[in-house]
């Protein structure tokens, strides 16, 4: 009987070991590559500058905002809740704030925030918006249906 992994590698190709990767063409196949011991590596190339720029509002808790109003991407988000009342922290590729419904397509991530809890979201790549960082406080999951009152602190880094 053949083994699991004896199954996976056969679908995907047996791993080469190459001293000198050379780099693959955008679509082009290549094989899968292993350490000298046989191990697979994987190696998170991050591209862009080093020196992210911080967003942190000086006027405090809010329902909407604008963390770049330019093209750019997005490594870390930090947000607190300072109400009693649950809500739906949304980022979106948008250069100005969010005014609403009219604004769910441009949805590019949605997280939920329990009252008076905060959550920190460390991305593992750069995540690119090709028109700007904008976020709010929703109280629906996947429609921008904007919070009454002022709800959360962000704190991000961006590029």
């Amino acid at each position: 009987m053949t083994s699991w992994p004896e199954k996976v590698f056969s679908f995907l190709g047996l791993g080469q070991y190459k001293a000198s990767p050379v780099a693959a063409a955008d679509g082009a196949a290549v094989p899968l590559l292993v350490d000298p011991y046989g191990k697979q590596r994987v190696i998170a190339e991050i591209s862009g500058s080093a020196s992210y720029s911080q967003y942190k509002p000086s006027t405090g808790a809010d329902k909407k905002g604008v963390i770049k109003a330019s093209p750019g991407s997005l490594r870390y988000i930090q947000v607190t809740s300072k109400d009693s009342s649950d809500c739906w922290f949304q980022v979106l590729n948008k250069a100005t704030p969010p005014l609403g419904e009219g604004d769910t397509t441009l949805i590019v991530m949605t997280i939920k925030l329990p009252a008076g809890e905060s959550r920190a979201i460390e991305l593992p790549a750069d995540m690119p918006f090709s028109t700007g960082i904008a976020w709010c406080a929703s109280t629906a999951m996947g429609d921008v249906m904007l919070v009454t009152g002022e709800h959360l602190w962000v704190n991000a880094q961006y590029l």
